[in-house]
């Protein structure tokens, strides 16, 4: 038994360093991001959504950049979500966590993705919308989601491109 003692407490040893590693790495992290704003809330009487989609929120991102995963709260953990259209925007009801309102005006694009940070899926089986996070820093990023019912999938790229926002509205398809 004695000698099983030594390869065992070198094994929980590189667990707990590897855990050790992990949790730095998300405090560094989140020391680069400290200065991003969190997303707004939606307003109270936003009403009955046009569109109403069950999803999994799999990440928020830096535009362009798949593997640059955002620790802003709310959107820093994936998790089971709602995802409702509004002419104000999209708003995301991630489980456990408070309402995102991604106002309308701030939508830069949309369109499907095959992977994100933690999540690789058939051709375009996320959706991304790519939107400003921080307006006055520019600082644009995407949004990723797979819809639970792929039925729905169409639907909600189709709702995605009916809120009403500015000219600058460009396809994100085939991130």
């Amino acid at each position: 038994m004695s000698d099983r003692v030594g390869p065992a407490l070198t094994v929980i040893a590189l667990l707990l360093l590897l855990l050790a590693l992990m949790v730095l790495g998300w405090r560094a992290r989140r020391r680069r991001q400290r200065a991003l704003p969190e997303p707004p809330r939606p307003p109270e009487g936003l009403g009955a959504p046009d569109l109403e989609v069950d999803v999994l929120y799999v990440a928020t991102t830096t535009a362009g950049q798949p593997l640059d995963r955002l620790t802003v709260a709310p959107l820093g953990f994936r998790g089971r979500a709602a995802a409702r259209i509004h002419p104000a925007g999209l708003v995301l009801a991630i489980d456990g966590e408070r309402e995102v309102l991604v106002p309308a005006d701030r939508i830069t694009g949309s369109g499907l993705a095959t992977y994100a940070i933690d999540r690789v899926v058939e051709e375009g089986g996320l959706v991304a919308v790519t939107w400003l996070l921080d307006e006055a820093a520019g600082t644009e990023v995407d949004t990723y989601l797979r819809v639970i019912d792929p039925r729905e999938k169409t639907a909600l790229v189709d709702a995605l491109h009916r809120i009403p926002r500015p000219a600058h509205d460009d396809d994100n398809e085939g991130k």
